[in-house]
């Protein structure tokens, strides 16, 4: 009889608790994101996510839509980057968004008792709430256009993307 050991994915070693993490390190993914638009609101708009795992990039998660607004560009730009992740995946995000920081870090909450009925952006704001459950999410603010080299450099990819909408 041949032994083969078990494979354990990733999700598994996730389920590890919080206060475990110092023990069992867990891959950490970084999520720079931003949005742009052009007029707000109803312009064009583009995003982009840079993933990094442990400091190494993994990837530039772009995307763009005829029709948008600033809030809905930059949800779509954090939503972009943690579908990049594994479920399980320790992630933190940063963006230069009040409003996406604010709202996983105050508001989500309760929208989600509510089903995230009469929110603002609410669809998204459910896709968005549904990866935080499965992943350990952290979100930190970076101030925009300043000196973070990654944010400005997802502001111009952002861009980028939406001046490709025609």
């Amino acid at each position: 009889m041949k032994f083969i050991a078990p494979q354990f994915e990733f999700p598994f070693v996730a389920k590890v608790k919080k206060s475990q993490r110092d023990i069992i390190p867990l891959p950490h993914y970084t999520i720079t994101a931003d949005g742009s638009v052009f007029p707000n609101p109803d312009g064009a708009i583009g995003w982009c996510a840079i993933v990094e795992l442990n400091g190494e990039r993994q990837s530039i998660e772009v995307g763009n839509a005829k029709r948008g607004t600033n809030q809905t560009a930059e949800l779509r730009a954090v939503i972009s980057g943690i579908e990049a992740t594994p479920i399980g995946a320790r992630v933190t995000v940063r963006s230069d968004s009040q409003y996406v920081i604010n709202g996983c870090k105050t508001w989500c909450q309760s929208w989600a008792r509510k089903k995230f009925v009469g929110v603002k952006n609410g669809e998204l704001w459910k896709v968005l709430w549904g990866l935080i459950q499965e992943r350990d999410v952290d979100f930190k603010w970076v101030r925009g256009h300043a000196d973070d080299a990654l944010n400005i450099e997802c502001d111009f990819w952002a861009k980028k993307e939406r001046e490709k909408v025609k």
